[in-house]
């Protein structure tokens, strides 16, 4: 009886095929074959555990019984049994317990089997085998190793299992079997095209190609080979192949498959014969089977192929293979299964017939249960037609026929009582016609291949199905005609089929009969395959449909559609398709010869659904698209058509002008899956919208249940008060209140009308989270949050005695964890955090202050105390001028989902606009064209101040003449700016628009620019954006700008409009372009012509005395409009205006200047113009952007990312940084182009990635410090496969193998790249782990396997760094190995030395990894010892060092180097890094100013220090050991003590003298020390107590005063200097 040894079996299964493993378990039990088994109850699983064609691959092996045989992964027994009829004893390993269990009671009678349940690893088998069979078990080694290298770890372990002598068997897939470039699926993963390309992002099962193979079994200790190739798989297998039948035997003919998932790319078939011509089939074979030892691998005979017919009825089983013996060939046929005994022993008695004159079988010989024949050589007769096909040669084709027809059948006659119950048994109760002629015995498999040519007599071969009863020859012949046009498909164009077989007699309706006689001798008689019920067809595939489809998914096609009055129609539309790059469009339609547009749509003319981003819409004006069919309108701008008769309707206000459109922007097109999963984000969003407005909802009514209690608690105190007090004021409570004051007792204080009730407690809360005030600098992070009230222009200010006299906004931070706590999800954006520069001469306070319903309310945050320094408040913010701030506080504060402003203003509503004009004709056009692009009602005034230009008079009275109700009014002399505009002030009848000649106006530009005016209290002004107009410029602040980029304005005013005008208070409006209240002109007055005449600083009164009057002047952010400044005054005659006008401003108005230094200071609108800047920037689609991420830390890895931007930007790319702050848990995008810099920063990282446009490369910096750092990868591949970039990582550190970055052990010491299993142990206590998410080793390079196998390129700095990445990840192919550039010092030529001690320098920052406790272990055996040495350390150390042999310079520059490394003395450098440094900037510093270096043998310096002349790669990294190399070093090699010594140095006395002085000096003492003569400056005043036997000379450099001169030269003379100057 077989055992079943559960010893190892751990009560885990690894794996399954599910609920069908108990029917098979039961058919075991049961001793039931799939044979057995009705048709219903057969599955793929089943035959696939069960049939006898898996035996295939083995039952053929010579194998002897006096063999043992350990089998790996058994499974359910598919070849147990035969291993166990071939070989003496048999040891299967399974992991699966119920699948051992299937095996077991398979094979439960075998008293040879012994099946282990569980892992190899954790076995003790105590025995070696002949031989071990891995069949279908290597590819999945790494999911059951551990290690960096699976599979030699298990092939290593299976050949401890083996002895010497014996052989490792391995049945695997060929990864570039030819079935695979054909169509088939992968087998493991069913992805087409997996292996071939690597197995990409897959750590659980992989196959190899021949040669890796190989190489893979020689390296794991079996450097002896032999390939046998079954045929379709290993799996199946009904041939084997050899290398020296490959080409012989019809390798690669059809076979049956049985997955619906292969395609028909092209004829499997064709391919391998390509291949055998070529000599390479063997590269390209479907599986393997390997013969593996550690020795010779000796064959008495070689087995060249093998056929098995194991599909058949038990009685009909064979094996045929061909055998070398000796030099001679033979083919054996034995019985696969004793039931097919007799089949083979009667083959023995056809052998030697002889059919016809001519012709005779090939005789054989019976031995050993089999029989044996030679195998021939030479051309068979299907040989001799292929050529009489190639040679068109018909005639003679149907003569050789006809000769065979003539001689085998000779003896035919007809017998009408053929189809005897044996004719039937064999092939089936079909009738045939009565008149057949028939021969017996009859080969029914005579077909051409199977006859061999000698001369004029011919040898049949494959003659097992004769028979000795009447069988037609029609029959034989049509399977011997049949199988000719199936083997040589040419033929077919010579001579149809249905014509070779009229030439034998054979007509369609005996095709039929004959059809069905061989379908029921193949399946019912012979017995076909238990497979073929599970046979798949492949899917044909056009591959010139798919190039097509695919050329289709690189164009875009669309159509534009124009209606002229009549609708729209196909012959009104316009069609263009433009080729993709990378899902990029612009499509341009050219309207110029079509006139009286009045409609516009633009149709996609897409065959698949698709996603569409436009990006920029050029019309040459201002236009909105709106998207209509079916559709999902996405975040972004992006829409989802949902139907592929989608697009969007442009409007524009006058069609009619249109020239060209020009539409650019990105098109994903979609599949079935990515439809249905945006159609479910849809509804998901929808549903969270509704939630989120039911929240709302019951929010709202629970506030209005607070307001309405505290207004009910309100009159409940007011009644209880007048209750009072008509208590009080009764004569009985008067009388009491006198007899107690004259009793001395005390009285209550009456209750007064005025008399404040007590106050309810605040509904604002809040908490300060870091507080700090030093050197004037506020700090300060925390929340605040009115429950009670809807917080609207939150902002911090100071307070001194009660009133304000300073505002500053704040950063708004958002804090979930206070909404968690409060329950209220509005709280979330209640943090806030400030750094701010506070100078005040008194105590101040800070407050929060915010907007409500009922006014003004504040939450105190802290006092400031007095700074006697400053005799005013100033407060100005830290933040760089460059930033945003929080771009998702922006976005929600600052911009509209629906910039409309044409229904805002009442239709009834006029504005009088004011041009006064002094010549400016070139401006007319533009300027008059601009003024009618408005929906508003208005009356132009124009103001002619006598313009001595003719054309200018022409120009205006024919524009008055074309445009009724145009006032123009004509000064009768030159009067001047404001007279001319003061004129038609006095006239005006509405608001004003005041507009100068050389501006040019938006569409919807007065809408907007009066909105405010009509819409809030007391507004005087109202000014946009501009190019030139001081604090309303664009894009530089108080700057005349030339346009932005030179983008037309409309592009820009688009911009502009998307932003919710805050509408933010100026100390003055600008009068350029500016909105004027008529109330406040009435109230106010006309412009101050007697201050200010001719112009400058009178808009700026106006607006000032309006303030004075309670009046605001206010910016209108979401308007731009162009003013081109031509001016109507010299430079010179401005700047004399400009000067005497501020004068007089500032004496009328004494707080003006101040007022407009606070709001520059201020700059309200700062954030609006970088995000506008950001938004038109993103509009420059053919930039190529570069997106790199990086941390905060800076060090080397940031210096060469800015190196690199700095190229990037030099050549015109727009360069964007993604950077984590570790501190402040943000993410920040620097935004950089050209002069342009821009940041941001969000919580979110997807925030920081929609707003990017456009990216080409990503490049991967540095990622320490990211926190959830996979779902990070995850979304940088998601930005790459969104804008289809190229990838680059670059590999700094190691945070791509472990989160320690360094390699460094949890012990401190370098683990060499240990596997993942080892970082499981280490990462949980390492001092070093960047990343507290990593979930362990194997997750973390699992998931970084799979990122880095995504990356396009993979850079390196050092050949090392390449080494450690490689034996890492071994499949991945991308790494470059670039080194780094070094950077350029001075190099030295050190000649002599200052000190008598030998001087090993140290460079850089002194920590652990850099080899801090090295240094300090040799400090320390410097000090036992008394060594004459020093460290000198030219940088910084993490930890203090006090010890007399060590110093520390503090940190340096680069250029301070070379002075610093002559200054300290230093013999030779020492780069004491314990951790494999990716590159090592120290290190060529250290060689480029030519000095002495040593290192570690460990990491990328030990690459250049091993060839560098005064290099030194040490033994070790034991320290002592390292501290005697160093002196050895330094004595032997560099002989540092033969270097003359020159101490004494050289004394520099000054007085206190100037900078450029003192830089003179400075420079004359590092030229010494570059010549080995140390120096030292004092100041005049401190030589006193100077030691002056350490000077050689004495310099006094500008020294005024001769008494201190003198004390000089005395003292120097005293030590005997004799240089003195």
């Amino acid at each position: 009886m077989a055992i079943l040894n559960l010893e190892y079996y751990t009560q885990k299964d690894l794996y399954s095929d599910g609920d069908i493993e108990e029917q098979m378990l039961k058919m075991a039990k049961e001793g039931v074959t799939c044979e057995e088994l009705s048709s219903e109850q057969v599955s793929f699983p089943v035959i696939y555990h069960f049939s006898d064609l898996r035996a295939n691959i083995l039952n053929w092996y010579p194998i002897k019984k006096s063999d043992s045989v350990l089998e790996i992964g058994a499974g359910c027994g598919a070849i147990t049994g035969t291993l166990c009829e071939k070989a003496g004893q048999v040891t299967s390993v399974e992991l699966s317990k119920r699948r051992a269990q299937i095996n077991y009671y398979r094979n439960e009678k075998k008293d040879n089997l012994t099946i282990m349940v569980g892992n190899l690893n954790d076995m003790d088998l105590g025995q070696q085998y002949d031989y071990v069979v891995v069949n279908g078990v290597l590819e999945y080694a790494m999911s059951f190793t551990e290690g960096d290298t699976p599979y030699e770890t298990f092939l290593g372990k299976m050949g401890s299992y083996l002895k010497n002598t014996g052989k490792l068997l391995i049945a695997i897939e060929n990864k570039l079997g030819m079935k695979y470039f054909a169509g088939a699926p992968e087998d493991h993963t069913d992805i087409p095209f997996f292996g071939i390309n690597g197995y990409p992002e897959n750590h659980s099962v992989r196959t190899f190609s021949k040669t890796e193979l190989q190489e893979l079994v020689k390296k794991s200790g079996f450097p002896f080979q032999k390939f046998y190739y079954p045929y379709p798989d290993y799996k199946f297998p009904t041939e084997i192949f050899t290398d020296a039948s490959l080409t012989t035997n019809h390798y690669g003919k059809n076979y049956p498959i049985y997955t619906d998932k292969t395609v028909d790319l092209f004829s499997e078939s064709a391919g391998i014969e390509a291949m055998k011509k070529e000599q390479i089939a063997d590269r390209f074979v479907n599986s393997f089977l390997l013969v593996a030892g550690k020795q010779e691998l000796e064959e008495k005979e070689e087995i060249l192929y093998v056929k098995l017919n194991q599909g058949r009825r038990k009685e009909f089983r064979t094996l045929t293979q061909l055998v070398r013996k000796e030099e001679s060939v033979w083919a054996e046929k034995k019985p696969l299964c004793p039931e097919a005994e007799n089949f083979i022993a009667g083959l023995k008695k056809t052998g030697a017939q002889k059919p016809g004159k001519g012709f005779r079988n090939l005789p054989c010989r019976y031995e050993n249960g089999g029989i044996v024949y030679p195998v021939l050589s030479g051309k068979t007769l299907e040989d001799r037609i292929r050529d009489l096909v190639e040679k068109e040669q018909t005639d003679e084709i149907l003569r050789t026929l006809k000769h065979v027809y003539e001689h085998v059948f000779a003896q035919r006659k007809k017998e009408p009582e053929y189809q005897t119950k044996v004719f039937k048994e064999v092939f089936g109760e079909h009738p045939g016609k009565e008149y057949y002629e028939c021969v017996s015995p009859a080969n029914i498999d005579l077909i051409c291949a199977n006859i061999f040519e000698f001369g004029d007599d011919y040898e049949i071969i494959d003659y097992e199905w004769t028979f000795d009863f009447p069988v037609p020859v029609a029959f034989i012949m049509w399977r011997m005609i049949h199988e000719l046009y199936y083997r040589i498909p040419k033929l077919g164009a010579l001579y149809t089929q249905d014509d070779m077989n009229h030439e034998f007699g054979i007509e369609p309706s005996d095709s039929e009969i004959f059809m069905a006689w061989t379908m029921h001798f193949t399946y019912e008689y012979v017995g076909s395959d238990s497979l073929d019920v599970y046979r798949k067809e492949r899917i044909p595939v056009d591959l010139s449909e798919t190039v097509r489809a695919c050329q289709e998914k690189k164009r875009f096609r669309s159509k534009l559609y124009y209606d002229t009055g009549s609708g729209l129609s196909e012959e009104n539309s316009i069609e263009t398709a433009v080729e993709l790059d990378r899902g990029r469009f612009q499509v341009t339609f050219d309207l110029q010869k079509v006139e009286n547009i009045c409609g516009i749509r633009w149709n996609l003319l897409s065959d698949t659904f698709c996603e569409v981003k436009v990006e920029v819409l050029d019309c040459g004006c201002h236009g909105e698209l709106i998207p209509f069919g079916m559709r999902i309108d996405k975040a972004a701008d992006a829409v989802v058509f949902l139907n592929l008769a989608g697009g969007y309707f442009i409007h524009v206000t006058d069609p009619s002008e249109l020239k060209k459109i020009t539409i650019s922007g990105q098109i994903r097109f979609l599949s079935q899956k990515e439809i249905a999963e945006e159609i479910q984000l849809e509804e998901d969003r929808k549903e969270a919208v509704r939630r989120e407005e039911e929240r709302k909802l019951q929010q709202r009514i629970q506030k209005e249940e607070r307001i309405a209690a505290k207004k009910a608690e309100e009159e409940r105190r007011q009644e209880e008060l007048r209750a009072a007090m008509e208590f009080q004021h009764r004569p009985k409570q008067r009388t009491k209140r006198l007899v107690k004051k004259m009793l001395g007792r005390p009285v209550a204080p009456l209750v007064t009308e005025n008399q404040q009730t007590e106050q309810p407690v605040s509904s604002c809360v809040g908490s300060i989270d870091s507080f700090s005030y030093e050197n004037n600098v506020l700090q300060i992070i925390g929340w605040a949050f009115d429950r009670a009230y809807a917080m609207e222009n939150t902002h911090l200010a100071f307070l001194q005695n009660g009133e304000v006299v300073a505002e500053e906004p704040i950063t708004v931070v958002y804090r979930s964890d206070v909404a968690a706590v409060l329950q209220i999800p509005e709280a979330e954006s209640c943090g806030f955090s400030c750094v701010l520069v506070v100078h005040s001469p008194v105590e101040t306070e800070v407050a929060v202050v915010y907007d409500t319903v009922d006014g003004e309310k504040a939450y105190p945050l802290c006092k400031i105390p007095a700074d006697p320094g400053c005799n005013e408040i100033q407060v100005y913010t830290l933040e760089g001028q460059e930033s945003i701030g929080n771009i998702r506080y922006f976005k929600e504060r600052y911009l509209e989902e629906t910039p409309v402003f044409d229904a805002k203003i009442p239709s009834d509503e006029v504005i009088d606009i004011i041009i006064p004009i002094y010549n400016g004709l070139q401006y007319f056009d533009k300027l008059f064209a601009g003024i009618e692009k408005t929906k508003m009602k208005y009356r132009l005034i124009l103001v002619d101040d006598q313009s001595p230009d003719p054309a200018v008079r022409e120009y205006l009275e024919r524009y008055v003449a074309e445009h009724e109700g145009t006032v123009l009014l004509r000064n009768e002399k030159n009067m001047g700016f404001l007279p001319s505009v003061n004129r038609a002030l006095a006239i005006a009848e509405h608001h004003v628009a005041l507009v100068n000649t050389d501006v040019e106006v938006p569409e919807g530009w007065l809408e907007r620019l009066m909105w405010p005016i009509f819409t809030k209290e007391k507004v005087a002004s109202s000014t946009p954006f501009t190019t030139c107009g001081t604090i309303c410029s664009f894009p530089n602040f108080c700057e005349d700008n030339v346009i932005f980029e030179g983008m037309p304005l409309w592009q820009i005013d688009d911009a502009f409009r998307q932003i919710r005008p805050q509408y933010a208070t100026m100390p003055t409006g600008i009068g350029f372009c500016m909105g004027m209240n008529l109330e406040a002109i009435r109230e106010v007055g006309l412009l101050d012509e007697e201050n200010f005449d001719k112009g400058y600083g009178e808009e700026n009164d106006w607006c000032q005395r309006a303030i004075q009057a309670g009046y605001t002047n206010v910016q209108v952010e979401n308007l731009f409009v162009y003013h081109k400044h031509g001016g109507s005054f010299s430079s010179e005659e401005k700047l004399r205006l400009l000067k005497s006008h501020l004068e007089r401003l500032a004496k009328k108005h004494p707080n003006y200047n101040s007022d407009t230094a606070a709001f520059c200071r201020r700059d309200p609108a700062r954030t609006i113009r970088l995000y506008v800047e950001t938004q038109l920037l993103n509009q420059l689609l053919d930039v190529p952007t570069i997106v790199a991420f990086d941390h905060n830390l800076g060090g080397g890895a940031t210096e060469y990312l800015i190196e690199k931007r700095k190229l990037a930007l030099k050549e015109g790319k727009r360069f964007l940084t993604v950077r984590f702050d570790i501190d402040n848990m943000r993410y920040y995008l620097e935004y950089e182009y050209k002069k342009y810099k821009v940041q941001y920063f969000a919580k979110d990282l997807v925030m920081i990635l929609d707003e990017i446009p456009r990216v080409d490369e990503i490049w991967i910096n540095e990622l320490v410090t990211y926190q959830k750092i996979y779902q990070i990868l995850n979304q940088i591949l998601e930005l790459k496969e969104k804008h289809q970039a190229h990838l680059k990582m670059l590999l700094h550190d190691f945070f791509f193998m472990c989160p320690a970055v360094n390699l460094m052990d949890a012990q401190g010491k370098y683990c060499h790249g240990a596997d993942a299993q080892i970082c499981n142990q280490c990462i949980p206590a390492n001092r070093s782990n960047a990343c507290l998410d990593y979930e362990s080793g194997t997750a973390w390079r699992t998931h970084w396997r799979e990122f880095l196998s995504r990356c396009d390129e993979i850079q390196a700095f050092s050949d090392d760094t390449a080494q450690i990445f490689k034996k890492t990840y071994p499949y991945l192919y991308q790494l470059h190995v670039l080194p780094h550039k070094p950077h350029y010092v001075t190099a030295l030529d050190k000649k002599v030395k200052t000190t008598r001690t030998l001087n090993i320098g140290l460079l850089g920052v002194l920590c652990y990894k850099k080899g801090l406790d090295v240094v300090k272990e040799m400090i320390k055996e410097i000090e036992m010892q008394n060594l004459n040495i020093r460290m000198k350390l030219i940088g910084v150390s993490d930890e203090e060092i006090d010890s007399p042999v060590f110093s520390c310079t503090g940190r340096y520059t680069r250029d301070e180097l070379p002075r610093l490394t002559m200054e300290e003395d230093i013999d030779l450098f020492f780069i004491p890094s314990i951790w494999p440094e990716t590159f090592s900037y120290t290190t060529s510093e250290i060689m480029s100013m030519h000095m002495p270096v040593a290192v570690f043998p460990i990491g990328a310096p030990v690459e250049r220090v091993k060839h560098y002349e005064k290099g030194l790669v040490l033994k070790g990294t034991d320290a002592k050991a390292a501290l005697k190399e160093l002196q050895e070093f330094a004595e032997q090699t560099l002989k540092c003590q033969n270097m003359p010594v020159c101490e004494k140095k050289i004394l520099f006395v000054g007085e206190e003298i100037s900078f450029a002085s003192r830089y003179r000096v400075e420079h004359f003492r590092e030229q010494l020390h570059y010549q080995g003569y140390g120096s030292d400056f004092y100041q005049v005043d401190e030589v006193e107590d100077l030691d002056w036997d350490a000077y050689r000379a004495v310099v006094c450099y500008r020294c005024s005063r001769e008494d201190v001169v003198c004390k000089v030269v005395e003292q120097a003379k005293k030590n005997r200097i004799k240089r003195i100057l």
